[in-house]
């Protein structure tokens, strides 16, 4: 599922740690080899101010008491009355407003830890893991959101095994809140009972879009154009061989060959997204009553199948320019789903130089190939 940072990687603590320490010792050096006019003060107030803005809670008292003792001996040490007792005053002061703000930071995060435990327990509720291997596909996921405070946006995934072959969904319900979340959990409540019931792939994206259409119009909110879905449905057949999609205005999924090529599995003919269409004028004429278009590929032996969200392809780089997976990955070789999804995150983080705007919903299918008789 989705994976947190924190706020900085160990290394990068060390560092600002022994950035602030020889902040610290070098304004004592300094205030020891120039002239009286000139004080530690600026190295000894800045170096607190930075941690807290820097470390996490528990080191900001170190840094304080650091510069807080080295003030304090100065101030012995200096016989010529430089360093006034106001000198020490005000940089007491200071670092008891910055432990103050760290204990507040400090109850804060763990507030917001509390926070992230439940939100996550809800997405894996509202959005359960799917299995790993059916058949002869291995299945992976990844839940990345942009937001570190709020788990829960509308991005969702789908999988399910049915007697009609391997159902997979990957979908972006506009907006965030609770909002987003009931449209989730209806949209894979509908999506997980008519896959398993309805045999007709157009079928069960009319059925999903039933039950969709009936929760807008519950929704106390005048614009319905505002809460639409797109979504990729896809059908893996039982020897998984073939895959069969259904693109709702969704970007559409990537093939990645043993070859290293890749290549968007784009629809034939584009549709709208989900329940969108019902707001448009004419659609009480039936104007947009067309049957979706179904579109079919061969899945190799070997091959994997990527299905994302806008996340990954309104990924922009420094200069503006969108991320294309079927480009940024073009070349390598997957064996399995769980490879292709860390490369994947690893080429967006150094895509967008590890500043995610968007969520990202994230599945994979790898086709494996046959046992061979030795092998079994």
């Amino acid at each position: 599922m989705g994976r947190y940072s924190a706020p900085l990687a160990r290394t990068t603590i060390h560092r600002v740690l022994v950035f602030l320490v020889l902040l610290i010792v070098a304004g004592a050096a300094f205030d020891l080899s120039t002239p009286s006019r000139y004080t530690a003060s600026p190295f000894l107030a800045a170096a607190p101010a930075v941690a807290l803005g820097t470390l996490s809670p528990r080191f900001v008292p170190y840094v304080v008491g650091l510069s807080l003792s080295v003030g304090i001996g100065l101030t012995l040490y200096d016989r010529s009355g430089t360093h006034s007792l106001l000198d020490l005053a005000a940089l007491a002061f200071l670092c008891g407003a910055v432990l103050l703000l760290t204990r507040a930071r400090s109850r804060d995060e763990g507030e917001l830890a509390s926070l992230r435990g439940l939100t996550e327990l809800l997405q894996d509720i509202v959005v359960p893991d799917p299995p790993t291997e059916l058949g002869p596909l291995k299945v992976a996921w990844r839940y990345e959101a942009a937001d570190s405070e709020a788990r829960i946006g509308g991005d969702a995934y789908g999988v399910e095994d049915t007697r009609f072959g391997v159902r997979l969904l990957v979908a972006d319900v506009r907006g965030k809140g609770l909002g987003a979340i009931e449209a989730v959990t209806i949209l894979l409540g509908a999506f997980r009972e008519a896959a398993h019931h309805v045999e007709p792939l157009a079928d069960v994206v009319e059925r999903v879009e039933q039950s969709l259409t009936r929760s807008n119009n519950r929704r106390d909110n005048s614009d319905e154009s505002e809460w639409f879905t797109t979504a990729l449905f896809a059908e893996i057949s039982g020897n998984g061989d073939t895959v069969r999609l259904i693109n709702r205005g969704h970007p559409p999924p990537v093939l990645f060959g043993l070859d290293g090529r890749a290549r968007h599995l784009g629809p034939s003919e584009p549709d709208l997204p989900l329940t969108l269409a019902l707001t448009l004028p004419g659609a009480a004429e039936g104007l947009f009553d067309a049957a979706p278009t179904i579109d079919t590929f061969a899945l190799p032996e070997g091959a994997s199948l990527l299905l994302l969200t806008d996340g990954v392809t309104e990924a922009r780089n420094v200069r503006g320019v969108f991320y294309d997976p079927a480009i940024g990955l073009a070349g390598r070789l997957f064996t399995d789903p769980d490879t292709l999804l860390d490369t994947l995150l690893g080429s967006v983080a150094g895509w967008t130089g590890h500043s995610l705007h968007d969520d990202m919903a994230l599945l994979a299918v790898t086709r494996t190939a046959p046992p061979t008789p030795g092998d079994r």
